[in-house]
């Protein structure tokens, strides 16, 4: 049966400049054939399909991608205007195709208002969401002027079949300067290959909007050259400039770590969430400057950094964790590659209030050090505000604060040789998010 048709009367549509193409065809578009743009959730894709048409100007090709959204697909001629275009899905009694794990053949047996289609298979009926129900009959039907001839077409969706983990690997070149290399895992479960598609990464989450409606993207980060995108699992490498970076030490006190992080507006509220003891440690890291390697925001990820030893194998020296992108936020992962042996710090809270009639939590910390040695020693400690991502600094004691991420704050001090060095600082969380900052 067909489940949509659309009419177009005017120019192609205009979806977001740098994200889905641009107004008609430009000459650099002419060698892939598709453009894809990965967000945490999902995937925008734009498609170029050349359709056959016959002498009344009418043609189809096969087209089922797996995780397409709801009303999200939109056609477009790319030369030649269409008068009209509609996907097909199968009926009652068609043969379709099961995707939860292995593929299960079996043949439709109703769909239901909320989109879920039961699928009478060799284990049973299975009931899911038509986002995992592929059929062969469905296509992509289009109508033109009058003439045979192969008209190409854009077709734009978004899908959820499309998930990526980014992950790095830093090279200790031996003389404090390093090489990144950054790679994506790309999980493509569409159904749909590409031989030249051209991908673009976004980390956050997908727009909940038809592609035509998306507001102009900016900062999207251009992953290579175009790739070949295969089924299932593969790497694709993110194409990083191969520039030398610093790779200087620096003392970290980050007791807490990220695995209290919590995202969200509403904190959490419970008195005891986050409270210690915590480890007394402060670790010798490596903190490179990232931004200088592109102008758009990196991915978060896993970043391990080693070094080749004398026999040319690779000698692994620690682990990081590049936070996800935030709004103001100087991201500096901090790999641990040793441990101090003169300074050591404390982490306690000295006050907590939850005002629920003012939706607000306000907590406190004092951070105290210690040093042992006969040099004052700069330092940096990295306070993750676990609680949610509604939070602002009311206040801290230290001038040297920045912001590491959507949930970090680095606070730089110096320790004094054979002496103590403490900062405190005080974070309010708020359940609405006009309080929040910026």
């Amino acid at each position: 049966m067909i489940v949509r048709r659309v009419i177009v009367t005017g120019a192609a549509l205009l979806v977001a400049a740098g994200c889905l193409g641009r107004r008609g065809a430009a000459r650099d578009d002419l060698d892939v054939d598709a453009r894809i743009t990965l967000y945490r959730t999902g995937a925008l894709v734009e498609e170029r399909l050349a359709i056959p048409v016959d002498a009344s100007g009418r043609g189809a090709v096969p087209f089922a991608p797996l995780g397409l959204a709801p009303d999200s697909l939109e056609v477009t001629g790319e030369a030649a205007a269409l008068t009209s275009w509609s996907h097909t899905h199968a009926g009652t009694g068609d043969p379709v195709v099961v995707h939860l794990g292995a593929p299960a053949p079996g043949r439709q047996l109703a769909v239901g208002p909320d989109g879920a289609i039961a699928v009478a298979t060799a284990t049973g009926v299975v009931i899911t969401h038509a986002a995992h129900v592929a059929a062969p009959a469905d296509a992509l039907a289009i109508a033109v002027a009058p003439g045979p001839r192969a008209v190409v077409v854009r077709a734009r969706y978004r899908t959820d079949a499309l998930a990526w983990r980014a992950s790095y690997t830093l090279i200790d070149d031996g003389d404090r300067r390093g090489r990144l290399i950054g790679a994506l895992a790309l999980d493509n479960r569409t159904g749909r290959q590409w031989a030249h598609a051209a991908l673009t990464l976004a980390d956050r989450d997908v727009p909940d909007q038809p592609p035509g409606a998306l507001a102009p993207e900016r900062r999207l980060l251009r992953i290579g050259r175009a790739s070949a995108i295969g089924a299932g699992v593969q790497r694709i490498d993110l194409g990083l400039p191969a520039r030398r970076l610093p790779l200087a030490p620096v003392l970290m006190f980050d007791p807490v770590g990220g695995a209290l992080d919590k995202p969200g507006q509403r904190p959490i509220d419970e008195p005891g969430y986050g409270v210690g003891p915590w480890p007394t440690e402060v670790a010798v890291s490596v903190a490179p400057d990232l931004a200088r390697l592109s102008d758009a925001p990196l991915p978060a990820g896993p970043l391990r950094m080693f070094r080749v030893d004398p026999s040319g194998e690779l000698a692994w020296l620690g682990e990081g964790q590049l936070a996800p992108p935030a709004e103001g936020a100087q991201r500096t992962p901090a790999i641990a590659v040793g441990r101090s042996t003169d300074v050591t710090g404390r982490r306690e809270r000295t006050m907590i209030d939850v005002d629920y009639d003012r939706e607000r939590l306000v907590e406190e910390f004092r951070l105290t050090f210690d040093n042992r040695g006969d040099r004052a020693v700069a330092l940096v400690a990295r306070e993750h505000l676990y609680r949610g991502e509604c939070w602002q600094l009311v206040y801290f004691s230290t001038p040297d604060v920045v912001k590491a991420g959507a949930q970090q704050v680095n606070f730089g001090i110096t320790v004094p040789a054979r002496g103590r060095a403490t900062i405190g600082y005080r974070v309010a969380y708020a359940w609405s998010k006009s309080q929040c900052s910026d």
